[in-house]
């Protein structure tokens, strides 16, 4: 069977903020099976705090793609987890964010406290594993 029959169709956008090409490739990869699309937020520097606009390019939070789910890669949680995160929930209000960090540790719960103090669905630890990862895009789009 080739790769395109055993793709499902497009069902879900996802968007990918401050997510390194290497992940990017990776999450693409493992969702498009699952009939999803992954967008990713070309307007965004690669800045070590997270996700901070370029000074000639549009802010994190005011991307033109519409998202069923936004997934956000946080450096520093604690440090600037607040910051990154605060004007993306804003614009992209009633779209559940999953934060991915190698800050978080495995087995902390992906719907937990951390996730609740950030005000996002789930967070996932770094490395991402592709079960974590399409059971928390299942949970949170209802895809089965």
């Amino acid at each position: 069977m080739s790769v395109e029959a055993a793709r499902a169709p497009d069902r879900f956008r996802v968007l990918l903020v401050d997510v390194d090409s290497p992940l990017q490739d990776l999450l693409g990869e493992w969702l498009d099976p699952l009939g999803g699309t992954v967008v990713t937020d070309a307007a965004l520097s690669m800045a070590p705090g997270g996700a901070v606009p370029a000074t000639d390019r549009q802010p994190p939070h005011r991307s033109p793609a519409r998202a069923d789910l936004v997934i956000v890669d946080i450096r520093c949680p604690r440090a600037s987890g607040g910051d990154v995160l605060r004007p993306l929930l804003a614009a992209h209000s009633g779209t559940p964010v999953i934060a991915v960090s190698s800050q978080f540790l495995p087995g902390a719960g992906n719907s937990g406290a951390v996730a609740r103090a950030l005000g996002v669905a789930a967070v996932l630890p770094k490395p991402v594993s592709r079960d974590a990862l399409v059971n928390a895009v299942d949970r949170l789009l209802a895809l089965t």
